[in-house]
């Protein structure tokens, strides 16, 4: 078997997996400092925005 019809080959089995992996759904939550954190998987990141330091803004 030639090296062109063994790639050949394997890229058509690769399209034919490809579709079948479905990439997860990255999500972002911006909260506020009072605001409740949601329920989390391993696909989201929280960001958590706090109040301003009143010291901070002479």
């Amino acid at each position: 078997m030639s090296t062109r019809r063994e790639l050949e080959n394997l890229r058509k089995r690769l399209n034919r997996i490809v579709p079948l992996v479905q990439p997860p759904e990255l999500k972002l939550h911006v909260i506020g400092a009072n605001d409740p954190i949601p329920t989390t998987s391993p696909w989201e990141l929280i960001i958590k925005v706090e109040d301003r330091n009143p010291a901070f803004n002479t």
